[in-house]
């Protein structure tokens, strides 16, 4: 899973611009900050867009196709759900990146494009969750905060 990352593609989306960029800004400040510490080299795609839909959103679909020219060795979103809140979309699009042996990074933690990780089951519980959340700032807060980490039964032993 882990491999040399050089370039990196960040991702950042607000589904509506009623509330101004400070959303966009949170995001862009955090992802640059990891991408400056690791010593990454990043170009930024940003746009305001429902994330329902793949093909109203043209920054990523740009993005989609860069992957494919194998131009990024990661992208780095806030939170899985700037992908994508369709679940039939977000495995499209973890299989594009699969397929071009691009890593996905969540933040800073770099997740698994297989299904077969504690963590990506996690990250899948926070993805459904959000998807009911709406824009409801307190409830967004409590979420963000939310460390849903999977407990083993032998591990409560």
């Amino acid at each position: 899973m882990s491999r040399n990352i050089n370039k990196v593609a960040i991702y950042l989306r607000q589904a509506y611009s009623g509330d101004g960029n400070d959303y966009l800004n949170k995001q862009q400040a955090m992802l640059v900050k990891i991408c400056k510490e690791k010593g990454w080299k990043y170009t930024i795609y940003k746009e305001i867009a429902s994330g329902s839909k793949i093909e109203n959103r043209f920054q990523f679909k740009k993005l989609l196709n860069e992957i494919q020219e194998n131009l990024y060795d990661a992208v780095i979103v806030a939170d899985i759900y700037r992908l994508s809140r369709n679940l039939l979309d977000l495995e499209k699009v973890k299989g594009i990146l699969a397929s071009s042996d691009t890593s996905l990074y969540i933040g800073d933690t770099e997740m698994s494009l297989t299904r077969n990780n504690d963590d990506e089951r996690s990250e899948e519980i926070k993805y459904l969750l959000s998807k009911y959340i709406g824009k409801n700032n307190v409830i967004m807060d409590i979420y963000n905060n939310l460390d849903l980490s999977i407990v083993k039964k032998d591990e409560m032993d």
